[in-house]
């Protein structure tokens, strides 16, 4: 079952080492007001469809937030019902994250497409030894030429 998170256990968290998923189920106007730096946007009403590919590991430390709490609670216990084992709400949402002063920002945090290009190429191309990766590159540097 979905526990509370207070505002200041999440800031040690997100200051420490240890990995876990911070998602925020608000629509994206408001997510794009103000977030909690490092959160991911994932909509309330999108989040049975699209949390398996986002988080495909059903034991990841997650943290859903939103603005007062309530959504949060109610995606909490979606991800409890679709397996999750360890969930936590933020309590109070993001309004008691800033009456906190702890840090927020605005705007939307998109990597530039080549970073996705590049994961892609990086994950899914065979590896080659180095010898065979450098006789390529020459062979590729007189193509063009």
């Amino acid at each position: 079952m979905a526990q509370k998170i207070a505002s200041n256990a999440l800031k040690d968290l997100l200051d420490g080492k240890s990995p876990f998923a911070l998602i925020d189920v608000r629509e994206s106007g408001e997510y794009n007001a103000t977030h909690i730096p490092g959160a991911a946007l994932i909509p309330r009403r999108r989040i049975e469809y699209i949390i398996e590919s986002s988080v495909p590991f059903k034991d990841t430390h997650i943290v859903i937030c939103d603005d007062d709490g309530r959504r949060a609670e109610l995606a909490a216990a979606t991800l409890d019902n679709l397996g999750y084992t360890n969930v936590h709400y933020l309590e109070g949402g993001t309004n008691r994250w800033a009456s906190n002063d702890l840090p927020t920002e605005w705007g939307v945090n998109v990597p530039p497409k080549t970073s996705a290009r590049c994961w892609k190429w990086f994950t899914t191309c065979q590896r080659l030894p180095l010898t065979t990766y450098t006789s390529e590159l020459k062979t590729a540097k007189s193509w063009s030429s």
